[in-house]
């Protein structure tokens, strides 16, 4: 496993938050001719789940070995769970699957920047419950990385400011 190691990909186009529509309980639809998949959570506490259920249907569908479905999951859960507990909305998925020899998943969890105040499902947690996703993504993905659509040191006060929470998957 290589550590989380910093990679320049760019930004991907982020939707205006009043265009994507917020979905939980409706299947993702995958992105046609990509390999992929792009949904809008409902933020809040079930998030995890819907894309729980979204990247096994696709990695179902794409040939993957459950073991590897299993890491993918636990990437995309804990992703999309520090994003609930730690940022503010609009909350992203988007998948690619790549379909060539070399295989692997991308996962990209879009969040608005760090919120004013942490969930409240998730502020009243033990600390020993909590702390630890980082750390999980790391060890399961081949590289991880952050990506924000402005400066780090204005991130925080641009209420319309996107940031990229980035993992990328072998096959094998």
């Amino acid at each position: 496993m290589t550590p989380t190691a910093t990679l320049s990909l760019p930004a991907p186009a982020a939707p205006a938050p009043a265009a994507v529509p917020v979905v939980s309980s409706v299947p993702a639809v995958p992105e046609p001719d990509t390999g992929g998949l792009e949904i809008a959570l409902e933020y809040g506490p079930r998030a995890p789940g819907a894309a729980r259920r979204a990247v096994r249907q696709l990695l179902t569908d794409s040939g993957w070995q459950e073991e590897r479905i299993d890491d993918a999951l636990l990437v995309v859960s804990e992703l999309v769970t520090n994003a609930v507990v730690h940022a503010a909305p609009p909350l992203v998925l988007r998948l690619r699957v790549d379909t060539g020899t070399a295989g692997g998943l991308q996962v990209h969890v879009t969040d608005g920047g760090p919120a004013r105040q942490r969930a409240c499902w998730a502020a009243d947690r033990a600390d020993d419950e909590h702390g630890r996703g980082t750390a999980v993504v790391t060890a399961l993905a081949h590289r991880t990385g952050t990506t924000a659509d402005a400066p780090a040191e204005d991130a925080a006060d641009d209420p319309q400011a996107l940031i990229d929470h980035w993992a990328t998957l072998d096959v094998a």
